[in-house]
């Protein structure tokens, strides 16, 4: 076990920098400037814990570069409105993209 960096500090401009203002809302900034795999993490806490309300936050997620990324969208959009999502994530991130689109023209209010 590497031994533990104590009174270490860290630059907050870079931090800033990195993940945004650091007393924005974790999830709401880990969804906005996350890696893919943390990005993961905070739609399925919102996929488990969270309302309809965070719905829109969570759509564009669904044609993330990452296709792993995109399942964690879709099951947490179908979690939070009660329905199933007819947008086959499996497809590349331009034909998903425009399946967003015409779900969200066809839906009066997803969040």
């Amino acid at each position: 076990m590497p031994p533990r960096q104590v009174g270490r500090r860290h630059d907050r401009d870079r931090l800033r920098a990195q993940y945004g203002d650091l007393a924005a809302n974790a999830l709401a900034a880990t969804l906005a400037r996350g890696k893919p795999h943390e990005q993961a993490v905070a739609i399925g806490v919102l996929g488990d814990r969270g309302t309809r309300a965070d719905v829109p936050a969570l759509v564009p997620h669904l044609a993330h570069p990452y296709p792993q990324v995109r399942y964690f969208a879709k099951r947490a959009i179908e979690k939070l409105t009660g329905a199933p999502l007819p947008i086959d994530v499996g497809l590349p991130a331009a034909e998903v993209a425009a399946q967003v689109r015409r779900w969200l023209a066809t839906t009066p209010s997803p969040g």
